[in-house]
């Protein structure tokens, strides 16, 4: 008999938009765990979604993994993954519709597939082995807690992979040690799961549900000198989460003595990014999700990498490339910089990827930046709010500079929280970094 534990998912206004089941029941060969989650929900000015998510883990008595079986769908997109253990080789498949995305088998794992999403009990802490969102990459994760300063306080679950700080649990217990409840922070639109008494009916949910969209409505006014000029954020993490932030070239970041944050951003306020040989070297080569080396960027990039003209100039001139070739705005979705070339649409995400590929495709090195923005106008369903976003950053003429098309160019606005390659480990580890943090006081800065 399977013992159930059900959670209600509602948004930070409290309406309803979806459930969480997680169970466990003996099997011959030890137990298995189930964990079910449907969320349905619209954001306004975008389609309903209607995500629904199905794990089935069979473990031996020691907690050795079996099997793993997980079904996604989003909408009307399907994706699929197996992993069986064969002795000790883990043998994996990944699909998408249909298609098979990959098969790759693991001899000896060192580390436990871990499940950073299961509420129920104590949370696993220590090293696992993960596959990233999005992709079919394992990586080594991290689970580690930030326990409450008092009984009955928040407590911060971190998840992190390769050192960078990927998801983000905020949790509060019983004097039990139960979770009763947890929420994922997300930028003015987190989403809250209560521990319920019973099951959550499913006809309660609609996707037709508005819920916030992901922005925060700026505190503070913000003029045009600011905007072009100096600000000075400060923000205090919640939980007393330990917010490793991104310095650029420019973006500086100081921890202060009460436990705060300030961030100082200008054109010329941050240190910039490393520029020893080797992590340029790093920066200019293809990965999963900018494909620089692809024939349809080096058809662009290679007239242009060779005119000699300053590299800043290069990177405008790419840009513009970019830009044209994404002249349709799309926002369901997540795709690499060759499928976005091909689809010749896609949102701010997509734009950094094509535009990183292109300057990597001329030598230039370059990374996805992705944090917050302000837009005075309306944008994302929202006006006057710091919105999730992503941009690019080039080392050019000797020095790291921020690029942005999608807003048309860098401000005083451009938070940076997190550096990736494209992926959507890093797009979330920015949104859960953003719902961290409370916004305490914001300056322009001026010379005297």
């Amino acid at each position: 008999m399977a013992a159930d534990t059900w959670f209600r998912i509602t948004d930070e206004q409290g309406q309803l938009i979806g459930w969480q089941r997680e169970s466990i029941e003996a099997i011959p060969e030890g137990r298995r765990l189930t964990r079910e989650r449907v969320t349905a929900f619209r954001i306004k000015d975008h389609d309903p979604a209607r995500l629904t998510v199905r794990v089935v883990r069979d473990e031996a008595p020691d907690g050795t993994l079996l099997s793993l079986a997980q079904e996604t769908r989003r909408n009307r997109e399907q994706s699929s993954l197996r992993v069986v253990m064969a002795g000790s080789t883990m043998l994996i498949e990944s699909r998408r519709g249909k298609d098979v995305t990959m098969r790759q088998a693991l001899r000896d794992p060192a580390l436990r597939l871990g499940d950073g999403e299961w509420l129920s009990g104590q949370p696993v802490l220590g090293e696992l082995l993960e596959i990233e969102p999005g992709t079919s990459a394992f990586q080594r994760g991290t689970i580690s807690r930030v326990g409450p300063e008092a009984p009955g306080g928040e407590e911060a679950l971190l998840h992190s992979r390769d050192g960078q700080l990927t998801d983000i649990w905020v949790v509060t217990r019983d004097a039990r040690e139960e979770v009763i409840r947890a929420e994922k922070p997300l930028p003015g639109g987190s989403q809250v799961f209560e521990r319920s008494p019973g099951p959550v009916r499913a006809e309660d949910l609609s996707p037709g549900r508005p819920v916030s969209s992901l922005r925060f409505k700026s505190p503070f006014a913000i003029s045009e000198s600011a905007l072009k000029g100096h600000i000075r954020y400060t923000f205090r993490p919640r939980a007393g989460a330990p917010l490793d932030l991104p310095q650029t070239g420019e973006q500086r970041v100081k921890g202060m003595e009460d436990g705060t944050l300030r961030l100082d951003i200008c054109g010329t306020c941050g240190p910039g990014l490393p520029d020893d040989a080797e992590s340029l070297a790093a920066w200019r080569r293809p990965s999963a999700w900018i494909e620089s080396d692809a024939p349809e960027f080096a058809a662009v990039a290679a007239p242009i990498a060779a005119r000699k003209v300053p590299e800043r100039t290069k990177m405008r001139l790419l840009g513009a490339a970019a830009r044209r070739r994404l002249s349709e705005v799309q926002f369901f979705g997540h795709y690499s910089a060759r499928e976005a070339w091909r689809r010749r649409s896609g949102d701010c995400t997509e734009d950094a990827n094509v535009y990183a590929a292109l300057a990597r495709s001329a030598g230039i090195p370059a990374r996805v930046v992705n944090g917050l923005v302000f837009m005075r106008e309306r944008y994302f369903g929202s006006e006057n709010a710091f919105q999730p976003h992503s941009w690019v950053v080039a080392f050019v003429d000797g020095k790291w500079e921020s690029f942005d098309i999608s807003v048309g160019a860098f401000d005083a606005t451009h938070i940076a929280l997190s550096f990736g390659d494209g992926e959507p480990g890093a797009i979330l580890a920015a949104n859960r970094k953003a719902g961290m943090l409370k916004w305490e006081a914001m300056a322009e800065v001026r010379k005297r």
